[in-house]
C-alpha cells in the first residue's frame, strides 16, 4: 500500500543522493583529496578477495575489524576483478555504498516515525543523505557508511525489543549489534548499558513487559 510506496521512495531518494555525490560531485570538489582508498580498507578487501588474509601485504592486521572488508571483498569477488585499478576495481563498492545510504534513510524513516511520528519521519529521511558523514565517505571504502546504516538499525532494533521484549526482537537486536561490533566496536558496550536502562525502566514503571521478558528468557536459560 501507501506505506510500502513511501518507503521505496525513501530508499530511491537516499540512493539517487549518496549516487550523485558519489559519481558527480566526489571528483569535481577540493575541500579533500578525492581518493578512493584513503586508509587502506581497500587494501585489505582485495588481499581477502585474492585469498591472502585480512592483511595491507605485510602480515595479518591487528587494528580493522574484519566485517567491512569481507563486505568489500565479496563485492569484488562478484563484481571486479581484486588486481584492476583503483578507479576500476572499487565501482562496485561504491554502487553498494550508495544503496547502504537508500537503506539508512529508510530505518531513520522507520525509527523517527515509530517516535514522533510521519512529518518528522519525513524530515529525517530528508536530511540524511545530506549530513555531511554521508556527503564525505559514500564515495570512499571507509567503513562510515556501513556502520552508519548499523548504528540506526542498532536503534531500532533496541527500540523493537524495548516495546515487544521476546527471543525474536532480541535476536535482531543481539545479530545487529554483534554486526556493528565486527564492523567497527566503537558500539561493543551499547548493548549492555542499553539492556541495563531497558531493564531499570522496565522494573520500575512497566512491570509487564519486564515479565515477558522473564517469560521468554528462562526457558532458554533453564
Amino acid at each position: 500500500g501507501l506505506r510500502r510506496l513511501s518507503a521505496l521512495a525513501v530508499v530511491l531518494y537516499g540512493t539517487a543522493c549518496a549516487a550523485f555525490v558519489a559519481f558527480v560531485v566526489y571528483d569535481r570538489q577540493s575541500l579533500f583529496e578525492s581518493t578512493v582508498d584513503v586508509n587502506g580498507f581497500g587494501l585489505l578487501a582485495r588481499n581477502v578477495a585474492l585469498g591472502n588474509g585480512l592483511s595491507l601485504g605485510y602480515g595479518p592486521s591487528i587494528r580493522r575489524a574484519p566485517l567491512y572488508p569481507f563486505f568489500e571483498a565479496v563485492l569484488l569477488k562478484l563484481f571486479a576483478h581484486p588486481a584492476a585499478p583503483d578507479a576500476a576495481v572499487y565501482q562496485p563498492v561504491v554502487v553498494a555504498q550508495c544503496l547502504l545510504v537508500g537503506l539508512t534513510c529508510l530505518v531513520t524513516w522507520l525509527l523517527a516515525r515509530r517516535l514522533f511520528g510521519e512529518r518528522v519521519a519525513l524530515v529525517a529521511a530528508l536530511l540524511v543523505p545530506l549530513a555531511p558523514l554521508s556527503l564525505r565517505y559514500v564515495a570512499e571504502t571507509e567503513v562510515e557508511t556501513l556502520m552508519a546504516l548499523l548504528v540506526v538499525l542498532l536503534a531500532y532494533t533496541g527500540l523493537r525489543f524495548f516495546e515487544r521484549p521476546g527471543l525474536g526482537t532480541g535476536a535482531w537486536f543481539g545479530l545487529t549489534a554483534s554486526a556493528a561490533t565486527l564492523t567497527k566496536p566503537v558500539t561493543q558496550f551499547y548493548p549492555f548499558v542499553f539492556l541495563a536502562v531497558a531493564w531499570a525502566i522496565w522494573y520500575w514503571s512497566d512491570r509487564g513487559r519486564l515479565d515477558a521478558f522473564r517469560t521468554h528468557l528462562r526457558p532458554r536459560l533453564w
